[in-house]
C-alpha cells in the first residue's frame, strides 16, 4: 500500500524514555477475587492505573466494544486455557490516550496472570483514537506493530488471517520468521513480501511501514500488508533443520512475554510412506498448539509446545494436560498422522525443568528416545527427567482408571453424617464418590476428582453418584424417626452447563421419589462467577420446590459478604483448614464465631466439615454452629456398614453434645444448668480454656474425668499462668511453648459439690445457713451433671418474688 494512497495521516507523539513503556502486570485469584498488579518500573504514563483496586477498573478505561471483548477474552481463557490477547486504546484522561496490548493466561483454576503493555501514547486524542479504531478493524488491511528490533508489540485480526497466528502466539517474538526474502515478481517498485502462513503457503502482500515514533530512545512501526490478488502463491517452504530449530527455539524462550515453561519433542516416525511423510510435514506447521517445527533427520522430527508455569501445585498436572491437548488437536487434524506419530517413540525435555537452554533441551528430547531402546508398546513416550516421567506415567494410570470406573458405572458411593449440634442427632448424610482403586496406588479421592474434570467427565460422576445416593436414601430415612435429608455435590466445572446439570437432578429425584425438600445440593469450588451461577434460574427454581442450597469451602473471603446478602443459599460449609489448631490458636475461635453470628442473623445456618476431635466437636458446639461433620463422629462408609456404626459406635460420640435427658424434677438445680455448658478434660492444654473464656458466657470450667469433676479452672486461676506476651506478637518461644500445658497442672482441687436433685426452693437455704461456695458442681452421686455459678444463682433470685426478703 502506497503512502500516498493512504487515507491515514498518522499522529506522531515523542516519547523520551522506553521506561515510560514498561508494562503492568496482574493477577487475580478466582477463588477470593484478590487482585494484585506490579509494574517493572513506576512512570508517569501508566501510574493512574496502580491506583486501581480491581481488573474491572482498568476494563472501563476501554470503550464498550473493546471492554466486551476482554470479558470474552477472559471467559474463554478460563474455559479453554490458552493465552489470549487483544489490542485496544486505553483512555487515561479526556486529553490522553495510549496504545496497549492487553494479555490474559491461566495459571491454575483459580489463577489468572496477565499484562497491560503500552506500546506508544496518543495526542490529539479523538483523531488519534478515530484512525488507529479505523486500522485495527480494516477486514483487508493487515496491521503489524513492531519496534526497530523487529520484535512484535501487536497485530490486528486481518494480519492474524494473513498469517494463521493469534496475535498471543505472536507477541515478543521476531517478526522477521514471518517473511520470505523480498521478491518483484511483477517489476514493480511497489514493496511486495512473501507472508509465510502456518499451513505452509506463501502469499504476496503490498507492504507500507509507517514510523509513529522515531528517536533514538524509542520506536514504533506501523506496517500494513494488503493481499496481491493476481500473484501465485507459494508452496510450503522446506521445514527448519535442527539447527534453525535451536536458533528460533532460543529466541522464542528469550523473547517471552509469560513465564512458560518448554515442553520440546522428538518424534522418531518408522516404517512411513511418502504420502504419510508429506501429511506429517504439511499438518504439523499449522497446528496452534506446536509453536515450532523441525527435522532431524528424515525419522526423526522436533517440535515445541508451551506450558503456563503454575503458581501452585505439581507442574507434571500442566505439562501433561498440554502434551495431551497437543495430541489431542492432531487426531481432529489428521487421524492418520496422528496415528503415524503415536506408533513411534517420543521423547520429551522441558526447558526450565530438566534443561536450561534450548540446545541442552533438544539434546535430552533425543537422548529421551535413545534410552527408550526395545521397550514394549507401552514405553512409547519417555521423559528425560526420570521422576517427571514417574509422576505424568502414574498421572495416565489414574486417567485411565477414573476413565474405566465411570464409563463402566463403577463408582462407589459412601455416606458421612452430618450432626445437629443442638440436638446431638443426625440430619443429614452426604454422598461421597469413592474409586473402586488399589490402595497401594496412594491416591486422594480430591485428586481423583479433579482429574475427571480435567478429562470432562465430572458430570457424568456427579449424576451416577447422585443417581446411586437418591436410590439409598429410604434406607437412611428409615433408620430414624425424625426427618433425613440427604446431601448431593453438584460441581460447577462442567462443559455441559449447570442448568443441564440441575435438570437431570430433577428428573432423577422424580424417578427415585425422593421429595425435593429432602434435597441439600452442595456446590463444590464455586468460585469464578459464583454469584451469578447461585443466582442462575435453575438454581432458583429448584429452590422454590424445596431444595436447599450449600456452598462448599466458601472460606471467610470478603466476595462471601455478598453471597450473605443475597441470600442465594441456605447453608455455609466451614472448610477443615478453619477449624485445624482451634484449640491452640487464639483468635481463630473468634473469628468462626463472629462468621456464625452474621450467618445466623441471614438466616444461614453453618456446618462444619473435618471434625476430628472431642475438643474441636465441644468448641463447635459451645460455639453456636448449627451442624457437625468429620471423622470423630463417622468418616464416609458404605451403606451396610455406616448402619452397623450409627447402631453401635456413633451414639457414644453424641453423647458429648447431645442434651441431657434427666428424671430429674423440673424444679431441681438442673434446671438451671446450661445444657451446652463446655468442660475440659485433664490432658486438655490450658490454650483450650483461654479459648472457651474468650466468651462472656463462660466463667468457670469443670475437669471431668470418666464423667467425674476433679477440679475446676476459672479466669483468674487461669491469668496465673499467662504472662503478658502470650498471644502477642511479642511472645516468646518459651510461652509459645506454655499454652501446652495440660490443665490439670493449674486447675483448683477444692470445689463444692451438690446433689443435682435439690430442689431451687432450698436455694436461699443452701446460702444462709450452709455457707456453700461458689461454683455448685451438680452431681448424681459421683457423676458429673452440670455447673451453677454465683450469677445464675443471683440471676434466679433476682427472678423470684422472695428474693427482696431474702437479700434484706
Amino acid at each position: 500500500m502506497p503512502e500516498s494512497d493512504s487515507p491515514i495521516k498518522p499522529v506522531v507523539t515523542n516519547v523520551s524514555s522506553p521506561a515510560r513503556f514498561v508494562p503492568l502486570h496482574w493477577t487475580l485469584d478466582i477463588e477470593n477475587q484478590t487482585f494484585n498488579h506490579y509494574a517493572d518500573q513506576v512512570n508517569d504514563l501508566m501510574a493512574p492505573l496502580l491506583a486501581f483496586s480491581a481488573l474491572e477498573q482498568w476494563l472501563a478505561l476501554f470503550d464498550l466494544q473493546a471492554r466486551e471483548q476482554a470479558e470474552q477474552l477472559i471467559e474463554q481463557v478460563l474455559t479453554q486455557g490458552d493465552k489470549r490477547a487483544l489490542n485496544a486504546v486505553l483512555r487515561l484522561s479526556p486529553d490522553r490516550a495510549v496504545y496497549v496490548v492487553f494479555s490474559v493466561e491461566r495459571l491454575s483454576k483459580q489463577l489468572l496472570q496477565g499484562d497491560i503493555q503500552p506500546i506508544f501514547e496518543l495526542t490529539q486524542v479523538e483523531q488519534a483514537i478515530h484512525w488507529l479504531e479505523a486500522l485495527l478493524n480494516h477486514s483487508a488491511a493487515g496491521l503489524l506493530i513492531t519496534n526497530r528490533e523487529h520484535k512484535v508489540l501487536g497485530c490486528n485480526s486481518a494480519f492474524e488471517c494473513f498469517t494463521g497466528f493469534q496475535q498471543s502466539d505472536l507477541l515478543g517474538l521476531s517478526s522477521l520468521w514471518l517473511f520470505e526474502e523480498s521478491t518483484d515478481i511483477t517489476g514493480t517498485s511497489q514493496p511486495r513480501v512473501f507472508i509465510k502462513h502456518t499451513s505452509g503457503i506463501s502469499q504476496v502482500y503490498h507492504h507500507q511501514s509507517i514510523c509513529l515514533m522515531d528517536n533514538d530512545d524509542h520506536s514504533v512501526v506501523l506496517s500494513l500488508f494488503s493481499l496481491v490478488e493476481s500473484a501465485p502463491a507459494l508452496s510450503a517452504c522446506p521445514v527448519m533443520d535442527k539447527a534453525a530449530f535451536i536458533v528460533q527455539f532460543e529466541s522464542l524462550h528469550q523473547n517471552r512475554m509469560m513465564n512458560d515453561l518448554y515442553v520440546v519433542m522428538t518424534l522418531s516416525v518408522q516404517q512411513v510412506n511418502g504420502a504419510q511423510l508429506s501429511m506429517l510435514l504439511d499438518v504439523m506447521p499449522r497446528l496452534k498448539e506446536c509453536r515450532l517445527f523441525g527435522k532431524i533427520r528424515d525419522d526423526l522430527y522436533l517440535l515445541c509446545v508451551t506450558c503456563p508455569l503454575p503458581m501452585m501445585g505439581e507442574p507434571f498436572r500442566y505439562i501433561h494436560a498440554r502434551i495431551r491437548g497437543f495430541f489431542k488437536e492432531l487426531k481432529q487434524a489428521s487421524a492418520e498422522t496422528h496415528r503415524t506419530c503415536i506408533q513411534g517413540k517420543i521423547g520429551i525435555s522441558v526447558l526450565g525443568l530438566d534443561a536450561h537452554t534450548a540446545r541442552m533441551a533438544v539434546t535430552h528430547s533425543v537422548q529421551a528416545i535413545l534410552e527408550q531402546g526395545e521397550e514394549g508398546e507401552a514405553q512409547r513416550i519417555r521423559f528425560f527427567d526420570t521422576q517427571l516421567h514417574r509422576q505424568i506415567k502414574k498421572r495416565r494410570l489414574l486417567e485411565e482408571l477414573v476413565t474405566d470406573a465411570i464409563r463402566n458405572q463403577s463408582l462407589l458411593v459412601e455416606f458421612q453424617p452430618i450432626i445437629d449440634a443442638r440436638l446431638g442427632q443426625i440430619m443429614s448424610y452426604e454422598a461421597l464418590c469413592r474409586f473402586p482403586l488399589p490402595a497401594a496406588l496412594e491416591v486422594s479421592n480430591s485428586e481423583l476428582i479433579s482429574i475427571a474434570e480435567d478429562l470432562d467427565l465430572i458430570t457424568e460422576l456427579d449424576l451416577q453418584v447422585q443417581q446411586q445416593a437418591l436410590r439409598q436414601w429410604p434406607i437412611l430415612q428409615a433408620q430414624h424417626e425424625h426427618p433425613i435429608w440427604l446431601t448431593v455435590n453438584i460441581s460447577p466445572n462442567t462443559r455441559q452447563g449447570l442448568p443441564a446439570l440441575i435438570q437431570c437432578l430433577r428428573q432423577l429425584m422424580a424417578s427415585e421419589q425422593v421429595p425435593a425438600e429432602r434435597i441439600i445440593i452442595d456446590i463444590t469450588q464455586a468460585k469464578y462467577h459464583s454469584q451469578a451461577l447461585l443466582q442462575s434460574d435453575a438454581l432458583q427454581e429448584l429452590r422454590q420446590l424445596g431444595v436447599q442450597i450449600a456452598i462448599d469451602d466458601m472460606g471467610t473471603d470478603y466476595s462471601l459478604f455478598d453471597h450473605l446478602s443475597a441470600s442465594d443459599f441456605d447453608y455455609l460449609k466451614i472448610s477443615r483448614s478453619c477449624i485445624d489448631g482451634l484449640g491452640n490458636q487464639t483468635n481463630r475461635y473468634q473469628v468462626i464465631k463472629m462468621l456464625v453470628e452474621m450467618c445466623h442473623s441471614l438466616g444461614v445456618k453453618v456446618i462444619a466439615e473435618g471434625v476430628e476431635s472431642e475438643d474441636e466437636a465441644q468448641l463447635l458446639a459451645f460455639g453456636r454452629l448449627d451442624y457437625l461433620q468429620g471423622f470423630y463422629f463417622a468418616k464416609p462408609l458404605a451403606m451396610y456398614d455406616l448402619l452397623a456404626f450409627i447402631e453401635s459406635s456413633l451414639p457414644q460420640r453424641l453423647q458429648l453434645i447431645a442434651p441431657q435427658e434427666e428424671s430429674l424434677s423440673a424444679s431441681s438445680l438442673m434446671s438451671l444448668h446450661h445444657a451446652h455448658s463446655p468442660r475440659l478434660d485433664p490432658g486438655d492444654p490450658i490454650s483450650l480454656a483461654y479459648q472457651y473464656f474468650q466468651s462472656a458466657d463462660v466463667e468457670v470450667l469443670p475437669v471431668i474425668i470418666d464423667q467425674e469433676c476433679v477440679g475446676l479452672v476459672d479466669r483468674a486461676r487461669l491469668n496465673l499462668h499467662l504472662t503478658p506476651g502470650m498471644g502477642s506478637e511479642l511472645e516468646t518461644m518459651k510461652e509459645a511453648s506454655m499454652w501446652h500445658r495440660p490443665v490439670n497442672q493449674v486447675m483448683e482441687l477444692t470445689f463444692t459439690s451438690i446433689d443435682a436433685a435439690i430442689d431451687v426452693s432450698q436455694i436461699p437455704l443452701l446460702i444462709r445457713e450452709h455457707h456453700l461456695g461458689f461454683p455448685w458442681i451438680l452431681t448424681k452421686g459421683k457423676i458429673y451433671k452440670g455447673i451453677l455459678t454465683q450469677s445464675v444463682i443471683l440471676q434466679y433470685l433476682v427472678e423470684q418474688p422472695q428474693s427482696v426478703d431474702f437479700m434484706i
